[in-house]
């Protein structure tokens, strides 16, 4: 139905015949919101509009004169579209209701939101006044429409919403859009009437309450995330922000703004779900690597121990090249599990540093004596420095440095025929913080440019073709990249195909109390350059000494040495008659050894393994007096409360009583025998193994394979440590 546009006409005149507070009421409305005015008399017909009413509604006097009424009024703006979103019929409804009331002026009210063709948001409002007369107003709401649609924008895709709630009532007026998609109606009227306590996880009431009273109490702000049971979503995780809605003492009102995080909860628990399952697999692969460490090591214990049995004992030239060759294998098979076991642990919390006063001087010496002969074998020729700044003494882990050395030594032996490697160890300057800084050059195959970018990666080795060459697991730069940087040092590598490489370590140098200390004079390039590197023989050949009490014995035998040992240690020893080295050229020259300080030792192996036993017997049966057998520590303890022993070469576990058990039930015990002299032969040759096994009272320990120069060493080493302290005590009587 076409309804007739209202004629706009004159419309400034006086509201007559109104009740002076329904007119002051207009006014007041005129001027505070700037609001367009229709005024409706109790019959429904308009009575009064103002300037700003007739334009926007295109209004006349005419409209007055013609009685029109608020219905056509309405019907018309509805027509026009104004409405908009809103519902026009129910607007209209409202209009009837405040009519139909008569002169009750009980001030009850309905709005609406009208859209006016320019695009301009007005908000609506019917009020009925004293006198009974219905004011209809309207202004414009345009910009804070705008920013609610923005804010509701922003809330959905933030999955967020807020709610005004009352601290005394604790009812709640939503503001939410993304609420009312999350709870059903009948949760939302709950929400209204008591907040969301009702819909609170069980689990998290107290929090709430807890909440809910400090911010209540205090007016600060409280933080929190909070489950809530939802019939549409199930449970969800609420982040919530409590706070008053103003700073004014007393407020009555509290704002709550919550955001949905139940994604990023769960991925997190996926993601800690992950890691934990990660975590169980890497420390089931530890476990694993460590259980085939120790279950090779046994059975290698007798390759490699009766194959040096063999060799030292019984050096026939038809069968020394076979018995090189399983000894180099077994040699190579081990250091692969080494390097797999040691590169698995740097991923664990489990490998940790353990500074100590050490000298690096003595180390970088020791690991060049360790690989003389297999650089003498590649017709190369190993030259080492140790500057003068160098402390005698400094606080670093001696172990894991020298594994690093060793990594990088055997690498440049490795790649060097007919060549050079100078090994320097100096000290230099960086932003005045002294660095420990040992540099190996050598005059091998070098890399090129691409090949140095992956040489510290695990796994990885400078070019395809090396495993097959040279062998290895490409492991060994990458554990010493991981070390020394765990030192907070750094490795770097500089290098030219065909013209050799450069490896160096700097590690900070961390001087010992009282340790005197030398300034660097000249720039680590320089040494390199230099002409004056001693050859290596110059630096390990032993000093001359007329007493056998300190002499330094040589630690690699002619055959061993080909292999690629990792944890050699330079030892010195208290004898009578002869070192063990040698007494071990005696042996290789099938000479019958002369008395010596072994010959009159009582050794007690204490292993649950057969084959174990036998290994020693083999290497020792010539060389000390006797040899006595036990399965377990309970069998040691019965052996040495009977019959006398000397040294007990300890296995660690056993059934029954293990090494650990056995050594404190010794150490501990008030017997003659409780200082007898004990070495670990250990199958797990973890740091922290041969550690314990040192705290816990034993005097040395070795790793199994065991060679007969390892035990000579290690025999040598205890026996010299006793004889010093029974010196120290006779001086001290």
């Amino acid at each position: 139905m076409d309804i007739e546009k209202p004629h706009i006409g004159s419309h400034d005149f006086e509201i007559v015949d109104i009740d002076p507070k329904t007119s002051q009421i207009v006014k007041n409305m005129e001027v505070i919101y700037d609001s367009c005015i229709i005024l409706i008399d109790e019959n429904g017909k308009i009575k009064y509009y103002n300037s700003r009413a007739a334009n926007l509604f295109e209004l006349g006097e005419s409209a007055r004169s013609k009685d029109l009424s608020i219905f056509d009024l309405l019907q018309y703006l509805a027509h026009r579209g104004d409405f908009g979103p809103g519902d026009p019929d129910q607007f209209i409804e409202v209009a009837k209701n405040l009519i139909s009331q008569g002169n009750s002026g009980d001030g009850s009210f309905g709005q609406t939101y009208l859209t006016m063709p320019s695009g301009n948001i007005l908000r609506a409002q019917m009020c009925r006044n004293p006198d009974g007369t219905i004011t209809l107003s309207a202004y414009d709401v345009s910009d804070q429409k705008r920013n609610e649609n923005m804010l509701e924008m922003a809330l959905s895709i933030g999955l967020a919403g807020y709610l005004m709630v009352d601290k005394t009532t604790q009812k709640s007026r939503v503001m939410s859009r993304y609420m009312s998609n999350m709870f059903t109606s009948e949760e939302m009227q709950a929400i209204e009437i008591s907040g969301l306590y009702t819909l609170f996880h069980p689990d998290d009431l107290a929090r709430a309450d807890e909440m809910w009273e400090n911010v209540t109490e205090t007016g600060e702000t409280e933080r929190g995330t909070l489950r809530v049971m939802t019939q549409k979503e199930g449970m969800r995780w609420l982040n919530f922000v409590l706070t008053p809605e103003s700073t004014v003492q007393n407020c009555n009102r509290i704002l709550v703004f919550f955001n949905d995080v139940t994604d990023n909860v769960r991925q997190q628990e996926s993601l800690r779900q992950a890691k934990i399952l990660a975590e169980q697999s890497l420390s089931s692969k530890q476990t694993f690597l460590t259980s085939l460490s120790h279950e090779i090591r046994t059975p290698m214990n007798a390759v490699i121990g009766m194959t040096d049995a063999l060799i030292q004992h019984h050096a026939d030239p038809k069968i020394a090249p076979e018995l090189d060759l399983i000894q180099k294998s077994a040699n190579s098979i081990l250091k692969m599990l080494d390097e797999t076991l040691t590169h698995s642990r740097l991923d664990t919390d489990s490998y940790v540093l353990d500074p100590m006063p050490a000298s690096p001087a003595e180390v970088v010496r020791h690991v060049c004596a360790i690989w003389e002969q297999q650089a003498l074998k590649n017709n190369s020729k190993i030259r080492c420095v140790i500057k003068d700044t160098v402390p005698q003494t400094v606080l670093f882990d001696k172990f894991r440095y020298e594994q690093c050395v060793n990594n990088l030594l055997s690498n440049a032996v490795k790649f060097t025929k007919d060549g050079t490697i100078d090994v320097i160890l100096t000290v230099v300057m960086k932003e005045a913080n002294p660095q420990l800084v040992l540099a190996i050059k050598d005059t091998g195959i070098g890399m090129t440019a691409e090949q140095q970018e992956t040489i510290f990666e695990a796994y990885t080795q400078a070019d395809k073709s090396i495993s097959s060459r040279f062998g290895g697991t490409g492991l060994g730069m990458n554990i010493t990249k991981q070390i020394v940087e765990r030192m907070e040092g750094k490795v770097t590598v500089r290098s030219e195909l065909g013209s050799g490489s450069m490896f160096v370590i700097s590690v900070p140098l961390i001087a010992v109390e009282g340790e005197n200390t030398v300034e660097p004079e000249v720039a680590l390039e320089q040494e390199l350059h230099t002409e004056q590197v001693p050859d290596m023989a110059q630096i390990i050949a032993p000093a001359p000494s007329p007493a056998l009490d300190t002499v330094p014995i040589q630690t690699t035998d002619p055959v061993s040495s080909q292999a690629e040992p990792a944890d050699a240690i330079q030892i010195t020893r208290e004898g009578e008659s002869a070192t063990s080295q040698s007494l071990i050229d005696e042996m290789l020259v099938q000479a019958e050894p002369e008395v010596t300080a072994y010959s009159a030792l009582r050794i007690l192996v204490v292993d649950d393994n057969p084959t174990n036993h036998l290994v020693v017997k083999s290497l020792l049966t010539s060389v000390v007096a006797d040899i006595i057998l036990a399965s377990n520590g309970q069998e040691a303890l019965e052996i040495l409360d009977t019959t006398p022993i000397d040294i007990v070469l300890m296995d660690i576990h056993m059934p029954i009583m293990d090494g650990i058990e056995c050594t404190l039930s010794i150490r501990s015990s008030d017997k003659p025998w409780k200082d007898v002299l004990i070495i670990a032969l250990t199958a797990d040759p973890q740091y922290q193994q041969i550690k314990l096994c040192k705290n816990i009272g034993m005097d040395e320990a070795l790793a199994k394979p065991v060679r007969l120069n390892d035990l000579l060493g290690a025999i040598d080493q205890v026996l010299s440590t006793a004889n010093s302290i029974n010196d120290e005590n006779m001086v001290v009587a």
